[in-house]
């Protein structure tokens, strides 16, 4: 016989393996503490991952707002050649803009529509029920 000792074959514990009966043995959890626990933990991090998705929608709309004032800057530029009506165009869009959080977006349509005759069309009838110009399975028109 060998003086050697014999190793064992090395039994890692993972928790995506085991059931929570078996992590409640391990530990002396009482299992129903243990799942009261993970339901906290999970409804956390869910909180938390809404939050952080919430963040980057946010960031995100900033971002296509920002690009659309830009692109409209330069288009009345590049159409006009007119410095003073782009300062003025800025002007005039922080007001419609501080008017829009005001009254909302379906309000300053109805202005927009009532002065000009423009109509907006949304190939996504979610998108344009969402603004509140209602939606049909063309699109939506109002």
């Amino acid at each position: 016989m060998s003086n050697k000792l014999k190793k064992k074959a090395s039994t890692r514990l993972s928790p995506e393996l085991m059931t929570a009966a078996e992590v409640s043995g391990i530990t002396g959890v009482k299992l129903e503490i243990l799942r009261k626990w993970v339901d906290r933990m999970q409804a956390n991090l869910s909180r938390a991952y809404q939050k952080e998705a919430q963040e980057k929608l946010l960031k995100a709309e900033d971002c296509i707002s920002a690009a659309n004032v830009i692109c409209s800057a330069l288009a009345i530029y590049e159409t006009w050649g007119y410095k003073k009506a782009l300062d003025r165009y800025m002007d005039n869009y922080t007001a419609i803009v501080k008017r829009m959080n005001e009254v909302g977006i379906q309000k300053m349509y109805e202005e927009l529509h009532a002065k000009t005759g423009a109509e907006l069309e949304f190939e996504d009838m979610d998108l344009a029920k969402e603004f509140g110009f209602g939606g049909d399975e063309n699109g939506a028109k109002k």
